[in-house]
């Protein structure tokens, strides 16, 4: 558990004692989840990207990886193929949070300084607010789920800007700048995470 500063070991113990239930139930829900082994890309496998599927394709040319239909298709000069694909999909979730966040802040009327963005792989959370560096992490694995719950992340983390913990004012700020907030929060907790070609 985490509590801010000065917070008496009691107090917490308290907290703790009194979200036993929940706090049981959720260890049996994870206990019960498989780890996704690790996978390995290779020419005709299958990913998910923004809830779409596409088959993997090499092509002999040079260029970057690009969609076309339903297939990914990563030129042979790229190099390693698990590389190309991730640098690929870093380079889309990138684009979507960028614009999600800009729009989201606009929404919610912010005008502090410039938010920061990170973009890394992992493994418990979609996304984070880090208040002291003014920095919004989101997890790459983002890039696997329809856009819809890339947006609301965005969301998410634009809300803990104004708002620092999961109070009712939380969730009525998010309702304020993202359609059903409270209702796609339930939905992506349902998500899986999972591996990044899993």
């Amino acid at each position: 558990a985490s509590a801010p500063y000065g917070v008496s070991k009691s107090v917490i113990d308290d907290f703790v004692n009194s979200r036993s239930d929940w706090i049981k139930e959720q260890r049996q829900k994870l206990s019960e989840i498989v780890p996704a082994a690790p996978a390995e890309l290779s020419v005709g496998s299958v990913i998910t990207l923004f809830g779409s599927q596409y088959e993997i394709s090499l092509v002999k040319s040079e260029g970057e990886v690009f969609i076309s239909g339903e297939k990914l298709i990563v030129p042979m000069s790229d190099g390693n193929l698990e590389t190309a694909v991730l640098r690929f999909m870093a380079k889309e979730c990138r684009k979507i949070c960028t614009e999600a966040v800009k729009y989201y802040l606009d929404r919610a009327g912010y005008k502090g300084n410039p938010i920061a963005l990170d973009f890394k792989y992992l493994k418990s959370r979609w996304g984070s607010y880090n208040r002291q560096k003014n920095l919004i992490t989101f997890n790459l694995a983002l890039c696997k789920l329809p856009e819809k719950y890339v947006s609301y992340v965005a969301a998410h983390e634009v809300t803990h800007i104004f708002v620092h913990n999961h109070s009712d004012d939380f969730y009525k700020f998010g309702e304020n700048i993202f359609e059903d907030f409270l209702k796609t929060d339930r939905e992506l907790n349902r998500i899986r995470i999972g591996g990044l070609f899993s």
